[in-house]
């Protein structure tokens, strides 16, 4: 097979692209982003479920969370959901974000960290507050694991573009991996996350 032609068994992309995973090797030498004036992240509350999924709506431009989303993603842990499920909040402290700082206590045989379930509001977007709570819940992740990853899809390049400026890089299991980040390294805004990309995919053959 000729290198970066797609398998003939490469499923059909959802939505939001091809569903990949990214990984962040060690949890040194984080990144010091800080949130602009009046904003901060703070640990979710009881009771706040639904400021949570008001989130996710506002931020999904592809599927429309479920009402059970924030239960059915953390519900089985309640003490760690208020505790490193964390609200973005405004100089009024309503939420205009989340972050969570979770965890895989089985991520390919090894216990690891877990950014999941990035959002901010669409009217507090391009703000830096992506970056801001990242940094913070990757400082969270350090506290308990060597090392973390993710989960994302293709289509979503702003996201990819921070994971990247974050030391997150593309995790390779097989060839239809390096065909969906491939296809991605060519639709990056900036030229040089497209060679990020590039550099891992072919560090993986």
């Amino acid at each position: 097979m000729p290198r970066n032609q797609p398998p003939s068994d490469l499923p059909e992309p959802t939505p939001a692209g091809y569903a990949v995973l990214m990984v962040r090797d060690n949890l040194a030498y984080l990144p010091d982003w800080r949130f602009p004036s009046g904003y901060g992240m703070r640990p979710i509350q009881p009771g706040e479920e639904g400021v949570w999924t008001d989130i996710q709506r506002d931020a999904e431009p592809f599927f429309p969370p479920e009402d059970s989303l924030f239960a059915k993603e953390f519900g089985f842990d309640p003490e760690n959901a208020y505790a490193r499920v964390f609200l973005v909040t405004d100089s009024k402290d309503k939420g205009v974000g989340t972050m969570g700082a979770w965890y895989d206590h089985d991520f390919e045989g090894d216990d690891s960290g877990r950014i999941h379930w990035v959002a901010t509001r669409q009217d507090h977007q391009g703000k830096g507050l992506a970056k801001a709570s990242l940094a913070g819940a990757l400082r969270v992740l350090a506290q308990h694991h060597r090392k973390a990853y993710l989960a994302t899809q293709t289509k979503r390049l702003p996201a990819i573009a921070i994971y990247l400026d974050a030391g997150f890089r593309p995790h390779i299991r097989s060839e239809q991996d390096r065909t969906a980040w491939t296809e991605t390294a060519s639709t990056m805004r900036k030229p040089e996350h497209g060679q990020a990309i590039l550099k891992t995919v072919e560090a993986s053959r």
